[in-house]
């Protein structure tokens, strides 16, 4: 079973993260085939610098979907 290396796990504010690190170990302990984006939203002046991406991993027995945002 895949596990998350406690070396990848911060502290903030009293609660426990995982780091991008951290994910990227457990992706290719599932078996990470790829990793394909697309941008949805590019940051402008109109959109409070806002930029919105969704993400699809694929691994041996399946997908992943997620959309996430940044901004300064």
């Amino acid at each position: 079973m895949a596990k998350v290396d406690d070396n990848f796990i911060v502290e903030l504010q009293g609660k426990q993260f995982v780091t991008y690190e951290g994910l990227l170990d457990l992706a290719h302990q599932k078996g990470l085939k790829g990793i394909k984006t697309e941008l949805l939203q590019a940051p402008s002046k109109e959109n409070n610098n806002t930029c919105i991406v969704k993400a699809m991993a694929i691994v041996e027995n399946g997908e992943f979907h997620g959309i996430g945002d940044a901004n300064p």
